[in-house]
């Protein structure tokens, strides 16, 4: 696999840490940790009358999605989703690096199997047991250990958000030759793999899975190119 997945204007996988990262999208029309919790918020409180739907496709995101009204075009609006997702995922890292290091520390005998996770049906954590070794208890005190580390569920979240936005829309990696909704995420993404990764190598592998693993459509889609 190509380590330079996705077309980001004048960014290459390789160069791009973390912190270069963030300085690139402090300039650019990108949600913020703010304006995601707001929309968890607006989620949580409408779910009361209607369940909303986890992601949606829009033809045009960029007109009607929060945080790209700079936006002018699908060739900007995929390179600044494509950042976006970079900066959930490495923010995702920060919080499950600290996460494992705590649990080698406090529950070594847990931290020593292997094990991954990603999101159920309902964008709840759910645990990879790799080995099928882990018991019913230690599952459910790692599903609960994940769901309350601080800023972890809330950037899977949204950078599986951003995983199908660019299934349907970047059609330069994924040719829209894929399907990828919740329904499905916990058959394609295992996000332990993508965060036990460098930064660097986290782009190619999430591009990855979703290639090897995502339902592919009998008819390739596009987008619109407006």
């Amino acid at each position: 696999m190509e380590g330079n997945v996705l077309n980001i204007n004048g960014i290459s996988n390789s160069q791009v840490g973390l912190q270069q990262l963030t300085s690139v999208l402090n300039k650019q029309p990108v949600k913020t940790s703010e304006k995601i919790m707001l929309e968890e918020t607006v989620e949580s409180t409408s779910s009361v009358a209607k369940d909303p739907p986890f992601y949606e496709y829009q033809k045009e995101p960029w007109l009607t999605e929060p945080g790209y009204e700079l936006a002018s075009n699908l060739k900007e609006y995929v390179a600044w989703k494509s950042m976006e997702v970079m900066l959930d995922l490495g923010l995702a890292k920060l919080a499950h690096d600290s996460f494992m290091k705590k649990l080698a520390d406090t529950h070594p005998e847990i931290a020593s199997k292997s094990f991954g996770f990603t999101l159920d049906a309902d964008a709840s954590i759910k645990i990879i047991d790799y080995n099928k070794v882990l018991t019913d208890s230690e599952r459910r005190f790692l599903i609960d250990s994940l769901s309350n580390t601080d800023g972890l569920k809330l950037h899977s979240k949204s950078a599986a958000k951003g995983f199908m936005a660019l299934v349907d829309h970047d059609h330069e990696t994924f040719g829209g030759r894929h399907k990828l909704g919740i329904e499905s995420f916990q058959f394609v993404i295992d996000f332990g793999r993508i965060l036990s990764l460098s930064v660097e190598k986290m782009q190619s592998e999430w591009v990855a899975q979703i290639q090897q693993n995502a339902e592919r459509r009998d008819f390739p889609y596009i987008s619109s190119e407006a």
